[in-house]
Formats: structure tokens, C-alpha cells, sequence
């Protein structure tokens, strides 16, 4: 006989949804550092600087995260026999990631920036420093507001995929939720093995609504914040 939905499963729930807010939270904190690095070097007067970041987004921007994942999970076991956990493999991957991205779209705001305020700021003698703490950089920071939020919305999102090397989060624990309800064989069945009922999918589904309503209440939030803020200004 089936069991019904309990406190257990309750809390193996609740418990992976800690676990993908903290994930998503260590790959935006973590990837806006190494993003924010990225914009400044890609903006800068040194081609070999703009030359190394450009070729830092295109490894992490045109290679799948999926890939990535298996790369600091499992190569580095086979490559330099290292052996990783799944929480700082997922982490790792998410930040390297993460900064990605996050480096292309600062990068793209300060160049919206016109050139008239480099140069109006260069006229009052500042360093280039100076011209980006004080003038570039706080108008970039408005243009880059709804792009980042919406990149974090994807990133959540995103971390569902960290289930497949072993890292407990939202969805894996839903299916692991299934499998002590329905008592089914938490791997996917081969032909020959059993029918798969149609109910046998909406596990994940639910994980990913729930993760959506996370994202999407995560992304209102900010927003609506960040708007309060620069009302205010």
C-alpha cells in the first residue's frame, strides 16, 4: 500500500529547498565578484586583459553548464585524481558560471555609458578609477538592473541540473519524495522493466514550479526594491 505525503517528506522538502536558495545565492554572491572583475578588465586600456576575459566568457558562455558540472566532478577525478564533493563541485561550476555572464552583461552597461561622461569626467581630471567609482559606474548600475535580475531568475532555476552529480536539492529530493510514496525504483526504467505510470513525472514537475515560484518571487522582490531605491534618488 502506497503512503500518504508526511512530516518526513515535508522536511526532506523543506530541507532541499535551504539547500537550492544556498547554491543560488554562493553562485550569484560569488559569481558577481568574479563578474564584476571580468566587466572592469574587459573595459580596460589592456588588450591582453580584454583578450583573457574575452576568452574566459566564451569557454563558460558557449560550453552547456551541464558539461561544466561533469568537469569539476568527474575530471578533475580522472585528470589529476582529485576527488571532489558534490557541494563544492556544484558551487564551483555555478560560480565560474555565474561570473560569466554576469562579467558580459556589466560589461555591456558601462559601455552604454556615453563617451561624453568619460570625457567630461577626464576634463575634471580624475583617474580612470576615479571616473569609473564616482560617474560610470552608478549609471551602469541602473541600466544593469533588469538584466542581472533576470539572469538570477535563470540561476535558480538553473541549479535543478546540480541533482545529476549527486548534490541534494529540490528536485531530487521530490523524486526521492515519489519514490517512498509510490514505493517505485527511483532510476528510470529501461523497456521490459515495468510501465511507467503517467503520474510518474509529475514529481519533477512539481520541483519545478516550485522552483519557478521561487524564482519569480525572488526576482519581484528585487525588483521592487531596486525601484524603491531609485525613487528615493
Amino acid at each position: 500500500m502506497n503512503r500518504t505525503f508526511g512530516l518526513a517528506e515535508f522536511l526532506l522538502i523543506l530541507a532541499a529547498v535551504r539547500w537550492t536558495i544556498l547554491l543560488s545565492l554562493v553562485a550569484f554572491v560569488g559569481g558577481g565578484v568574479l563578474g564584476f572583475a571580468v566587466a572592469i578588465m574587459r573595459t580596460s586600456r589592456s588588450r591582453i586583459l580584454r583578450l583573457l576575459t574575452a576568452a574566459y566568457i566564451q569557454a563558460f558562455q558557449g560550453t552547456p553548464v551541464l558539461m561544466q558540472l561533469f568537469l569539476f566532478y568527474y575530471g578533475f577525478a580522472v585528470l589529476f585524481d582529485v576527488q571532489i564533493d558534490a557541494w563544492p563541485a556544484v558551487a564551483l561550476a555555478f560560480t565560474l558560471y555565474s561570473g560569466a555572464f554576469l562579467g558580459e552583461i556589466w560589461r555591456g552597461s558601462i559601455e552604454a555609458i556615453p563617451r561624453t561622461q568619460w570625457e567630461a569626467s577626464a576634463c575634471l581630471s580624475l583617474s580612470y578609477l576615479q571616473q569609473l567609482r564616482f560617474v560610470i559606474l552608478p549609471q551602469a548600475m541602473r541600466i544593469s538592473i533588469p538584466p542581472t535580475v533576470g539572469f538570477l531568475v535563470q540561476l535558480v532555476k538553473g541549479t535543478s541540473i546540480a541533482a545529476i552529480v549527486g548534490f541534494v536539492e529540490l528536485e531530487g529530493n521530490f523524486d526521492r519524495c515519489h519514490c517512498r510514496i509510490c514505493r517505485v525504483d527511483p532510476c528510470w526504467p529501461t523497456d521490459g522493466q515495468r510501465d511507467v505510470p503517467a503520474n510518474d513525472h509529475l514529481p519533477a514537475g512539481r520541483g519545478n514550479l516550485l522552483r519557478n515560484v521561487l524564482a519569480a518571487f525572488t526576482a519581484e522582490s528585487l525588483t521592487r526594491e531596486t525601484d524603491r531605491c531609485r525613487s528615493w534618488h
